[in-house]
């Protein structure tokens, strides 16, 4: 028995180039989808500069009235930040007044308690002024009116 070229065959790659029915459908569904995209790509690209060329009417209204609520919506959100900065503004500016208030009470609130210390000084002046009146005329009502010469 010859050994000779029996395996030789079964390693050699054999490539089938037959194209079947399915293998034709599918290349063609594969071109047309490409196809559409690429269609699909190009107005996209013409509606996004300007150029809406290549579409129906209704698309490029479509497609402006979209622009349109998206730059109103883009405007809000501007509003929103500008307002957003302004009731920051008035938030800090009322801090620094509520300070200068709370600074303002601390200083009337010393200012009251020297007053009242000062009054308390006053009414112990005169409770001993009385004091001293009533014991030098005993059996006489203390009075600041000067008394009479006899």
């Amino acid at each position: 028995m010859s050994t000779e070229g029996e395996g030789t065959s079964m390693n050699t790659p054999k490539v089938d180039w037959t194209i079947n029915v399915s293998t034709m459908i599918a290349i063609g569904a594969v071109a047309l989808g490409a196809g559409a995209w690429l269609l699909n790509l190009r107005d996209t690209v013409n509606a996004h500069t300007g150029q809406i060329s290549g579409l129906t009417t209704a698309q490029a209204e479509l497609i402006l009235k979209r622009d349109a609520r998206v730059l109103e919506v883009d405007r809000r959100l501007a509003a929103h930040d500008e307002v957003r900065y302004r009731v920051q503004a008035v938030e800090g500016a009322l801090k620094s007044t509520n300070a200068r208030v709370d600074a303002s009470l601390a200083n009337i609130s010393t200012g009251l308690r020297e007053i009242n210390q000062t009054v308390g000084g006053l009414a112990t002046n005169v409770a001993v002024l009385t004091q001293r009146l009533e014991s030098q005329s005993p059996g006489r009502r203390a009075s600041l009116e000067p008394v009479p010469e006899r």
